[in-house]
Parts: C-alpha cells; sequence; structure tokens
C-alpha cells in the first residue's frame, strides 16, 4: 500500500491503462487496520481527482468501503467518520441512489454515539453549547438533503421523537442568554426545518431553494423562544405581547412535521387539535395573511381534524373564517395556472383532503380538487377486487373527472390505469359515453400493431361496465372495434383478457335483445296468422 502511495507521488502522467493497473494491484492490497483504510483512501481521492478511469476508481473505493465494517470499533468510528466527511468521494461524487451507503452508515454511527452522550447530559451549559457546535458545523456541510434529516431525526429520536421534542431539547431559556448561540440556534432550526419543509415543495421549485431558507429565516428572526417555551408550544398559552404571525406559524409547523413524519399518539393529536383551533381563531382575528407555503399544510390539518367534535365546538362559523384565511390562496384568473396545478406540491394527496375542499365554499377552485384526484390516482395501482377502496374512491370522484385523467398526456400510465379501472363500475352515459366509444374507434384505426396497447386497453376498459346500456349501432361499432384490435393488437395476457372478457358481455347483451326481436316477431306472427284466420272464417 505504501508502494503505490509513494508511486502515485512521483508520476506526473496517469494513462487509463495505468490507473486500472494500479487499482488492481490496491484491490489486493486493502486491509482491515484503521491505518491501512486511511491510506487507501488518500490514493482513491489522488486517482479521483486525476478524472482518468473513474469507473474503475470508484469500484476500487466500493471495495474498500466492505473492509471498513471488519475493522470499525468505537475507539476508532469517529475518526473515520470525520475522515470520510473531509473526503467527500461517493456521497458528493456520484448522484444520490435510494440505497444506503456505507459511508452514511458510519456518519450516522458517530453522530448517535456524539449526541446520546450530549443529550444525557444537556443541561450542562458545555455540552449544550457543544451539541450547538456540533449541529451547526454539520448542517453547514454540503450533504444531501437526506442525510442531513435523517441525522437530526437520530437527534431527535434521542430527545424522545419528534421535531417538537427537538425544538423543546433547544430551546433552553438559561443556555440561550448568550447571543452567539441563539444566533447559532437559529441557523440550525432555519436548515433543519427548510430541509424538512421544502421536501413538499413542488419539483419545478427545485431551483430555489436558498428562496425558501430565507423565506424561513426571516419567519424564525420574528420568534420569541424564552415566550415560545414558556407557552409549552402552544398558540393557547401565548401572551399578548408574545402573540405574532411568526410564533403561530413557527409552532403549527412544529407539530404539523410531526404528523407528517409518523409521530402518533393521543395527547399529540390532542394538542395538536387544540393548537389548530387556536391559529385558526387568531388567524381570523388578527385577519393575519398566512405565508404561502404554509398553505398547504394548513389545508392538510384542517382536512384531518377540522370534523372533529372538539373543533367544531370551538370554532364558531367555520366557513366564513376558512374564506378569510385563504381569500389570498386561490389565483384570480380562472384559467389554470402553475400556482394552482402545484399549490399542494409533492405532499402526498389524501381522500380526506379532496373530500374537505369539496365541501368548501367556491374560492376554492375546481383544480385544487382535480391535482389531488390526479396523485391519488398516481399512489399504486387499484383492483376491481378491493371492494371498499373502490367505493370510497367512486365517492370523491365524478365520471367527467377520470375521463380527464384518461385523456390526459400529463397524467402516469398508473393514474390512466386506476381511472379507467373506476370508469369500468361507472354507467356511462351520454356524451362521456359518447368520448369513450370515439376514442375506441379513433385507437382501432391509428395504433394497429401497436407494441404498447395500453392506451387502448384503457378506453376499453372504461367502457365495461356499460356495456349493457349501449343502443344497438353503439354495440355494432365497438364489437367491430373489438374486433379488429383483437386481431392487429400485440396484447399481454391481462390485456386479452379484457378484450375477450368485454366482448363476451358485448355478446350476450346483443344475444338478450336478438331474443327479444325473436320473442316479438313470433308474436307479431302470431298475432298475423289469427288475423288472417278470421278473415278467411269471414
Amino acid at each position: 500500500m505504501g508502494r503505490i502511495f509513494r508511486d502515485l507521488q512521483r508520476r506526473t502522467v496517469f494513462s487509463d491503462e495505468n490507473v486500472r493497473v494500479t487499482c488492481n494491484y490496491l484491490n489486493q492490497c486493502f486491509e482491515t487496520e484503521l491505518d491501512s483504510i486511511l491510506l487507501a483512501m488518500e490514493i482513491v481521492t489522488q486517482l479521483l481527482s486525476r478524472q482518468v478511469a473513474e469507473k474503475d476508481v470508484i469500484q476500487s473505493y466500493r471495495k474498500l468501503l466492505t473492509y471498513i465494517s471488519s475493522g470499525l470499533h468505537e475507539s476508532n468510528c469517529s475518526k473515520i467518520a470525520i475522515h470520510f466527511t473531509r473526503y467527500i468521494l461517493d456521497i458528493f461524487y456520484t448522484p444520490q441512489t435510494s440505497d444506503v451507503h456505507p459511508v452514511e452508515v458510519l456518519l450516522r454511527s458517530a453522530y448517535d454515539n456524539i449526541f446520546n452522550r450530549l443529550v444525557s447530559e444537556w443541561t450542562d451549559t458545555k455540552c449544550y453549547e457543544l451539541l450547538l457546535c456540533v449541529l451547526f458545523d454539520f448542517l453547514k456541510r454540503d450533504l444531501f438533503a437526506h442525510l442531513k434529516l435523517d441525522i437530526v431525526r437520530a437527534l431527535a429520536d434521542a430527545a424522545g421523537g419528534g421535531t417538537r421534542r427537538l425544538v423543546r431539547l433547544l430551546c433552553v431559556p438559561k443556555h440561550l442568554r448568550d447571543e452567539q448561540r441563539r444566533r447559532k440556534l437559529k441557523t440550525i432550526l432555519t436548515i433543519s426545518l427548510a430541509e424538512s419543509l421544502f421536501r413538499y415543495e413542488s419539483t419545478k421549485r427545485g431551483t430555489h431553494f436558498h428562496e425558501f431558507l430565507k423565506t424561513i429565516e426571516t419567519m424564525l428572526d420574528g420568534v420569541d423562544f424564552d415566550e415560545l417555551v414558556k407557552a409549552k408550544f402552544l398558540c393557547l398559552n401565548l401572551s399578548r405581547t408574545g402573540l405574532t404571525l411568526q410564533c403561530v406559524c413557527f409552532v403549527f409547523i412544529v407539530r404539523h412535521l410531526d404528523l407528517l413524519e409518523g409521530v402518533t399518539g393521543n395527547r399529540v393529536e390532542l394538542d395538536y387539535v387544540y393548537n389548530l383551533i387556536a391559529s385558526v381563531n387568531i388567524l381570523y382575528h388578527k385577519r393575519w395573511k398566512l405565508p404561502s407555503f404554509l398553505v398547504k399544510h394548513f389545508i392538510d390539518g384542517l382536512s384531518r381534524f377540522s370534523q372533529t367534535d372538539t373543533f367544531k365546538k370551538n370554532v364558531s362559523d367555520p366557513e366564513n373564517k376558512m374564506k378569510a384565511i385563504f381569500s389570498s390562496a386561490a389565483p384570480a384568473t380562472a384559467r389554470l395556472t402553475d400556482a394552482v396545478a402545484n399549490i399542494f406540491g409533492r405532499l402526498p394527496a389524501t381522500a380526506q383532503r379532496i373530500q374537505w375542499i369539496q365541501l368548501q365554499s367556491d374560492h376554492f377552485r375546481a383544480e385544487y380538487i382535480f391535482h389531488q384526484q390526479l396523485g391519488i390516482l398516481q399512489e399504486r395501482y387499484i383492483v376491481t377486487a378491493d371492494e371498499g377502496l373502490v367505493h370510497s374512491l367512486l365517492a370523491i370522484f365524478q365520471t367527467d373527472t377520470l375521463l380527464e385523467v384518461l385523456a390526459s398526456k400529463q397524467a402516469s400510465p398508473m393514474a390512466r390505469r386506476n381511472a379507467s379501472v373506476l370508469l369500468s363500475r361507472c354507467s356511462l352515459t351520454g356524451p362521456g359515453l359518447q368520448k369513450v366509444l370515439r376514442q375506441i374507434k379513433r385507437s382501432q384505426k391509428q395504433d394497429q400493431g401497436a407494441s404498447n396497447p395500453g392506451p387502448i386497453c384503457n378506453w376499453v376498459r372504461a367502457v365495461h361496465g356499460s356495456v349493457q346500456g349501449l343502443n344497438d349501432g353503439s354495440k355494432r361499432v365497438l364489437w367491430t372495434a373489438l374486433s379488429t384490435i383483437h386481431k392487429t393488437t400485440r396484447c399481454s395476457d391481462e390485456q386479452r383478457l379484457l378484450l375477450v372478457d368485454t366482448k363476451a358481455s358485448l355478446l350476450v347483451s346483443m344475444m338478450h335483445k336478438m331474443e327479444d326481436t325473436v320473442v316479438e316477431m313470433q308474436v307479431e306472427r302470431t298475432r298475423s296468422t289469427k288475423t288472417a284466420r278470421k278473415r278467411k272464417l269471414l
């Protein structure tokens, strides 16, 4: 290992072949001793900085990581973590993946040890100051957001779990009398809250994180942490002098993040509901305007808890209050705008939120509901056998909305398929039915021999539940189209079964009609025979 390092120091020219040979030698020299690991890191860093045969160098680096677990001890864990954060390498060098990287495990392990020690002694001023320094230094590093949030969550877990407990741990009045510590605390909260909330912003705003960070920073500048600690982070307990829009927003954010991250418990929900009630009443009576980034979260909270008895008893005339609070949330133009389309960003759609918006008056535009419905259709595949889910979704979807999703090019294949599944449980009539038949007929002509018959089958699935209500002409047109699609399109087994099943339903419907016609003809013939006999007798 030492010979390879000295050779690299002397070499001035690096070719692909030389680097590959060096990597092969290096792969045979890896050991589990700490000094060997650190020296190997130096070699990999130098090779990577030359930007030659990068793929081979990264493969060597990945192999090096497999040796670390055997050489990892409590005595050297922190040293290795610090060394790896200094030599950024793979965490920052390659794009983020869904896999957990070994370096991330090292960092988490090191910070877990630090946090467990400092949290247990947080009442000590020196330990508290050290905790702030560790957090401040860590959050200011150029790390991936998911890694920052995971490590901050580890600290929150050590404090009892959840953002609220983390904030209560950090906001200690006797420690915050020092101005430098107070500034560090604000920086820590600004970065951690901004990273947490930015995950739910629209993907189109991905380049505006610094602008979002400044918004959170401005909000925290108006927060009196001493007052919040006295009020136990409840808006109900805030004094008149300490009651500001920034405090109301901060308390709501802290509690709502716990809700989004899955912190549960009767006490947590009860505190959330009472704080939500206080927030609604305060915002209405003070005529304060919610920051735009909080609108979606406030709607999410209301959709979850505004139908509870506690909320109804403590919020009088809720409809007018909602209208006043959200009057600035709706765009002035009637057309679909980016502000409307992206109002909920990446906040996961819920059936409760759609139902809540549908209950509101006209100041909420239909596009709000449409994009939430689209979000639900894009979550997971819906199967007709899941009766409970299908019935609950049909209660919040109109056929026009499902047809719009089915025809939309912006909707994902999963959303279009799910829309067709729900339409198959409806009985289409009028313009909606005609639209589906036109699409099937058009697809039959345009997509003969298509390698992806999914769009055609979606329209066929949509009409499946309406076969019985078709008139004779529509049945003949649909039969011809299905026969052509069946013959000319390369379908999967599931799609072919759908076509066969729809044709069978159509055939049964046509046979019933034929039987009725035959019976009518026989009755008419019998009547004619009887009439002829009567005439002969006369």
